[in-house]
């Protein structure tokens, strides 16, 4: 028989009338680890530490998927409705790439495809969406509306 503990951690409490929101906290990690193990990609993730969600947390309280949309940028809005649409693997090349550095050549390795594949996607994924990569703060919205994204598809 094969079990799987999960562990939700909360605040640090200094006194035991914060017990109360810090049970509260881990209870929540514990709600949406599933979430949590995608926007990170590890599914065997089994210990979440709530204070370590940073600003995932303010959207824990909502469950309004069209409310969450948004807080997604229209550029990735574009590349979403194009993937759709197309079937397409854009914004998976995107994570990667942005994971990746904005290497092509470690993107091509990590997603096991040719190098002029994930240059093709990338023009396509400028084209379609516009986006400046070598915008800091925008791509810094584009990193946080992927958790997002992924944030919606786990509701």
């Amino acid at each position: 028989m094969e079990s799987e503990f999960l562990v939700g951690i909360g605040e640090i409490v200094k006194s035991y009338h914060c017990l109360k929101n810090s049970f509260e906290g881990a209870k929540m990690a514990l709600e949406y680890i599933d979430i949590i193990r995608k926007i990170i990609g590890d599914t065997n993730k089994s210990v979440v530490d709530f204070s370590k969600l940073g600003f995932i947390r303010m959207f824990m309280k909502t469950k309004n998927k069209d409310e969450l949309w948004t807080y997604i940028p229209k550029s990735l809005h574009k590349l979403y409705e194009y993937d759709v649409q197309k079937n397409a693997e854009l914004i998976d090349t995107l994570e990667c790439f942005l994971n990746q550095n904005q290497s092509f050549k470690k993107t091509s390795q990590v997603m096991f495809v040719h190098y002029r594949t994930i240059t093709y996607r990338i023009q396509k994924i400028k084209e379609i969406s516009g986006m400046d990569f070598g915008n800091v703060t925008e791509m810094l919205t584009v990193r946080n509306g992927l958790i997002m994204l992924k944030f919606i598809e786990g509701l």
